[in-house]
């Protein structure tokens, strides 16, 4: 069955695109919940008017992203990892950590928008992809500075390390 979707939908497509999907996914879910329109001779006029509103809302959308965008472009983010006498770093920041730190400072974000290709485990200043609309990707500058661990954040590392030991090798037995 044919749709035309009147918002993004994850893994399917964003909206104004026309998709092929099948039809208990469009009867039950995308149609009922205002995600789509169904693509018919009869209903080709209403589908007409949609695509005016869709195709402005799509404007509206990458417009307010781009101004988002430029604002989180200026954005520095200071994050702090704990780091013992050898230099070893205990933690990682990961996409959610930025995304709630977006999120603090007024910018609501998915941590599923915010790219990693891992956890930041080094000390010093990394840029990180954020997609705010299909077509606006914005690097926030994310810093990460060094506070020194005391004792007992080593020794939680060292039982941590241990017990994760312990419990792979009686999953291997």
């Amino acid at each position: 069955m044919k749709v035309i979707l009147t918002e993004d939908v994850g893994g399917l497509g964003e909206i104004g695109e026309t998709v092929t999907v099948k039809p208990g996914y469009a009867r039950n879910f995308l149609i009922p919940r205002g995600k789509a329109l169904e693509m018919e001779a009869k209903n080709a006029k209403q589908v007409k008017h949609q695509m005016l509103q869709i195709e402005a809302k799509k404007k509206k959308q990458k417009a307010e992203s781009q101004a988002v965008a430029e604002r989180i472009r200026e954005l520095s983010v200071v994050f702090q990892l704990k780091v013992n006498q050898a230099g070893r770093v205990f933690g990682s920041i990961g996409s959610k950590d930025v995304a709630d730190k977006l999120g603090e400072l007024g910018f609501v974000t998915d941590r599923r928008k915010v790219f990693l290709t891992e956890p930041l485990k080094k000390v010093g200043t990394h840029f990180v992809k954020i997609r705010l609309h299909g077509e606006v990707d914005v690097q926030l500058k994310v810093s990460i500075e060094a506070t020194e661990a005391t004792k007992e954040d080593e020794d939680k590392a060292v039982k941590t390390a241990k017990s994760q030991i312990e419990e792979a090798a009686s999953e291997a037995a």
